[in-house]
């Protein structure tokens, strides 16, 4: 089993009605727990044969949560406690609303926040994207530009490996990643470039991947004009000034069957990117049970396959200066020369 619980609190614009014993509340709650009844309060959705999702809404607004005094602090915790025992929850999810909130937060084990599933929906965010214009993305000249995250490199490639024919990578670092890269190249073709010169890899490039401080200077003077920018980096886009598109991030929607079970308060104080993530990482480990602990980590997992499966979808892009739909991501479809000498090993560069 990988049942897990949403933990929110009431939203801030709700009318508190006078009077009312907030503390009452929760003993009842956990006196119908104690009979075995907490299908009368508590949501719940089973997302596959062995993992079940629960949503509570503590009766507190966040400032109500920070000043609360030590023995209404303890009886909150009794209550998930008492949760988490009788459902076999394994892990526990905040909103950032509540992180700041010390006690509340020493719940959450394990912290999602969406980036691992905005990683690991690369090969789809391509596709989104390009296919709109009826374009293979094996036909792309991919630059990623390397941070300080080895791990996060090798990860892209990995998920890139079976879909394009050739990436460079621009690194300070070519000593300490050739030797994995030339893996790639070995176990699945894959022909990648590594480079320290921007201006060659940045010059006929369809696709700028940023994963460390792509600087913005570097982009104003040699970036290809027509080159899409997805930001999983730092960047200034503010000082960037040319007009490429770039992609900060994506937004997603929920699929109908979360929506309808899930209550309306709990999910919105959720980003939903943060809570598609949370869902599919806990239906991949109920059904790998034993194979993956760390449900933060993304490599090596198979959240962009569940995308589909579990009916998500990419509702929109976060650009530079607002959301875009795919179709208003302008692309430059004329024919750039310079792919035909692409170079077949790292090391040739």
């Amino acid at each position: 089993m990988s049942n897990f619980l949403l933990l929110a609190c009431k939203a801030q614009d709700e009318n508190t009605e006078p009077g009312k014993n907030v503390f009452k509340v929760i003993l009842n709650t956990l006196r119908r727990l104690r009979k075995g009844n907490p299908e009368e309060w508590l949501h719940t959705a089973e997302l596959c044969k062995d993992s079940a999702v629960y949503a509570i809404r503590l009766p507190y607004e966040p400032e109500q949560l920070e000043k609360l005094s030590k023995g209404s602090i303890e009886k909150i915790n009794r209550f998930i406690n008492d949760l988490k025992s009788l459902h076999s929850i394994e892990n526990i999810y905040i909103p950032e609303s509540l992180s700041h909130i010390p006690w509340i937060n020493v719940h959450q084990e394990q912290k999602i926040d969406g980036n691992g599933l905005y990683r690991s929906l690369i090969v789809k965010i391509l596709e989104e994207i390009y296919s709109n214009y009826g374009m293979n993305i094996r036909d792309l000249d991919i630059t990623i530009v390397h941070g300080m995250q080895d791990d996060f490199l090798f990860e892209l490639v990995s998920r890139l490996a079976n879909y394009v024919k050739y990436l460079t990578v621009i690194s300070n670092s070519k000593e300490r990643i050739e030797e994995q890269l030339n893996r790639f190249y070995s176990d699945t073709g894959l022909s990648i470039g590594i480079t320290k010169d921007y201006k060659s890899g940045l010059r006929n490039v369809d696709v700028v991947i940023n994963l460390g401080d792509l600087k913005e200077f570097i982009l104003n003077s040699r970036i290809n004009p027509k080159a899409i920018i997805l930001n999983y980096g730092n960047l200034d886009i503010s000082r960037v000034y040319s007009e490429n598109p770039i992609i900060n991030g994506i937004d997603v929607s929920l699929p109908a069957k979360v929506s309808e079970v899930l209550m309306q308060e709990v999910a919105d104080q959720f980003n939903h990117l943060q809570l598609a993530e949370i869902i599919l990482r806990n239906v991949e480990k109920s059904e790998n049970i034993g194979e993956k602990e760390d449900l933060s980590s993304s490599s090596g997992d198979n959240l962009d396959k569940k995308f589909d499966d579990y009916g998500f979808k990419i509702k929109y892009f976060i650009g530079r200066r607002e959301i875009l739909k795919t179709a208003e991501i302008r692309i430059d479809l004329e024919k750039k020369g310079g792919n035909g000498n692409r170079r077949r090993k790292a090391d040739e560069f």
